[in-house]
């Protein structure tokens, strides 16, 4: 897989739909769990990437380990400080549905079906 395939993907998936932002204190808190959420798609794509750079593509078991870590590290920072706790929770939460995916799609690869 690419990490234009994955951006694809990402994209598909994480970052179609529009937020806009709340009118007032009610949904504020689901608007800035989304916000950080958007913003976890982008880091762990980013993170990936730098990772295998020089290439611009890896196997989705590379990309599952990639996923595994940042999660973890993210994980890890929401403990490290109360204010940015939401940010960094957001993140590896995300993280962990994106692992989902890309595991379902290495289970698809490993029965030999088309992904």
């Amino acid at each position: 897989m690419s990490i234009d395939q994955l951006d694809l993907i990402l994209y598909d998936m994480y970052r179609m739909d529009a937020w806009l932002p709340p009118l007032f204190g009610k949904w504020a808190e689901d608007y800035k769990k989304a916000s950080y959420s958007q913003w976890a798609v982008d880091e762990l794509r980013d993170f990936i990437a730098e990772q295998i750079y020089p290439r611009r593509e890896g196997s989705i078991d590379e990309f599952c380990k990639l996923t595994h870590e940042f999660m973890m590290k993210t994980a890890k920072y929401a403990r490290v400080n109360p204010n940015t706790s939401l940010m960094f929770r957001s993140a590896s939460e995300m993280a962990a549905n994106i692992l989902d995916l890309l595991r379902a799609m290495d289970n698809k690869n490993m029965k030999g079906e088309k992904t």
